[in-house]
């Protein structure tokens, strides 16, 4: 899909430095999967404790701040 984006050059800049990745489009492209990974992890966590597994006892809960 073509989409045309204005992107902050120091973030984009940064960006290249951190991760090592060379062009805009990788940028974009790692960050939305970065995006969704955090969203589904998530989703994920939100079952600490619903979750029930045969004989084993549930997850205590869980400390604040951690």
């Amino acid at each position: 899909m073509a989409t045309n984006l204005e992107l902050d050059d120091a973030l984009v800049y940064r960006a290249m430095q951190l991760t090592g990745i060379r062009t805009k489009r990788g940028l974009v492209e790692a960050g939305l999967q970065a995006l969704i990974r955090q969203y589904e992890q998530q989703e994920v966590r939100d079952l600490r404790g619903r979750l029930h597994w045969g004989d084993r006892p549930a997850a205590p809960p869980r400390r604040k701040g951690a």
